[in-house]
């Protein structure tokens, strides 16, 4: 590269971990967490700048800032991964900050002097939207699965027949060099061998927010069960004493690429300063919400602060894009939450150390449906 020496060092997935010169210098740290890549450390740790990552939920980075909070890049693509280039008039599109960071696709970091992408068993191109070699996980007997050193012989037969039946149900893996079986878009390739789509993602999500929405479902049939009391309170109360009837609803967000069920009114959703509320998959709104002073202080439509004025959504929507995006955020925490830390959740030591107001769980999701 410009007569430049760079050496790469992958971890054993095959996760770029470091780029170094050819002193064996740090370029390039990548702070990594089982999530994905935080941060960029350029230089050597502890006099390198740090770049902060913003990557969307397949690992492709969108979105780079400094220390400081101001945005130094942005990145778009192809559906095939290929670099767009640079917006007019946009600050940091096209992502140049000072010629070292560089578009990451779907975890995959853009080689520019060659134009390819590294996903680990293969060079992959995003101008023929092919990878440049045949994929080794063939069905055949030549499966590089099979024909493993470790694998014993006689038990090659019984893998054969496993790997082939599988093979014969996907025509479109039997091309060797496609990328994705020719979906980009729904599909995610984690190394160059397989892929799998955004319905397996969706569930893994789901899955890993279970806990909190089970208690959310929890609590929505002691809403149903409290509406044998309502009746009873209402009877002796002769007609004096009531609250919301529980009410059902379905909430999904392009978005936020997020979904959920939604439960209005009950005993949960007929306080009018409580606008809504998320356990995982599930929020409760009150049911009167959209004609709160809350609700219509705001101008119709919303231009949310996180897209900076490219994503409108109707005032009637807000609060659902509101609670959508604590969706987002059970998805990335899981069970810790609400549980799993010490004493509480992330959730309740964010709202205890910062306060409700200004703590990051609310401050995100405002950005994402208020202006």
């Amino acid at each position: 590269m410009d007569g430049r020496v760079e050496r790469y060092l992958y971890g054993e997935s095959d996760e770029l971990l470091a780029v170094t010169d050819g002193a064996g210098q740090p370029l390039r740290l990548l702070v990594r967490t089982p999530f994905g890549v935080l941060a960029e450390v350029h230089g050597a740790i502890g006099e390198g700048e740090i770049i902060f990552r913003h990557d969307d939920e397949r690992g492709t980075t969108r979105l780079a800032t400094n220390s400081a909070g101001a945005i130094v890049a942005r990145f778009d693509y192809d559906p095939f991964g290929h670099p767009l280039p640079s917006i007019p008039g946009v600050q940091g599109s096209g992502g140049v900050v000072g010629g070292a960071l560089t578009p990451c696709f779907t975890g995959r970091h853009w080689v520019g002097a060659i134009g390819l992408y590294y996903f680990g068993a293969r060079w992959y191109d995003p101008n023929l939207a092919r990878f440049l070699t045949p994929d080794s996980y063939t069905g055949m007997p030549d499966d590089s699965r099979i024909l493993n050193p470790l694998r014993l012989a006689s038990k090659q037969s019984s893998v054969r027949g496993q790997i082939l039946h599988e093979w014969l149900k996907q025509p479109r893996v039997r091309n060797p060099y496609a990328f994705c079986n020719n979906d980009p878009v729904g599909r995610i390739d984690p190394n160059g061998h397989w892929s799998f789509g955004g319905v397996l993602l969706m569930l893994l999500g789901a899955i890993w927010t279970l806990p909190n929405t089970l208690f959310g479902i929890l609590i929505e049939i002691t809403c149903l069960v409290g509406e044998v009391i309502r009746w009873l309170v209402w009877l002796f109360s002769f007609g004096n004493v009531s609250w919301e009837t529980p009410g059902f609803d379905a909430a999904a967000s392009g978005n936020l690429d997020a979904f959920a069920l939604v439960f209005s009114g009950g005993w949960l959703g007929s306080f009018s300063n409580l606008l809504g509320i998320t356990f995982g998959n599930v929020f409760f709104v009150y049911k009167e919400w959209r004609t709160s002073s809350h609700i219509m202080s705001m101008p119709d439509p919303i231009f949310p602060e996180a897209y900076n004025g490219a994503v409108s959504i109707p005032r009637e929507q807000m609060l659902y894009e509101h609670e959508l995006r604590h969706t987002n955020q059970y998805g990335w925490l899981g069970p810790f939450f609400h549980l799993g830390l010490p004493i509480f959740g992330f959730y309740e030591w964010d709202v205890i150390i910062n306060g409700y107001k200004d703590a990051w769980t609310e401050r995100d999701a405002r950005a994402h449906a208020e202006p």
